[in-house]
């Protein structure tokens, strides 16, 4: 039940891009028990975007912490990797997007990996 309401939000970030020209990648990218949300295209750069579930507002600062960065780190890596070549002239972006019942609370564009 808990992955079926994660990939209904995950359809929610995925509109907000997909609203302002993004294309989708590849979606639920998983690896060692690790996942990418969403990978999404634009132009000549490569977006990875966390989703976040969230109940409120205080839930937002503390989960981008140094290890879920790492992790994320990690599976992007390992993306790329699999893609060989294929995005090699691309720039990367990593975005967190917090979403609460079919609406996007907050956009963290270009985090820091």
């Amino acid at each position: 039940m808990k992955k079926h309401i994660g990939y209904e939000w995950e359809s929610c970030a995925l509109l907000y891009y997909q609203n302002q020209g993004y294309n989708c990648i590849d979606r639920n990218f998983t690896i060692r028990g690790w996942e990418l949300d969403l990978i999404l295209m634009k132009e000549k750069t490569i977006i990875f975007v966390e989703v976040k579930v969230t109940n409120t507002m205080s839930d937002l600062c503390g989960y981008i912490t140094a290890k879920k960065l790492s992790i994320l780190k990690r599976t992007i890596r390992y993306f790329l990797l699999q893609a060989g070549n294929k995005y090699k002239e691309f720039d990367i972006r990593l975005d967190v997007v917090f979403v609460t019942w079919w609406k996007i609370w907050n956009v963290y564009h270009n985090v820091r990996l």
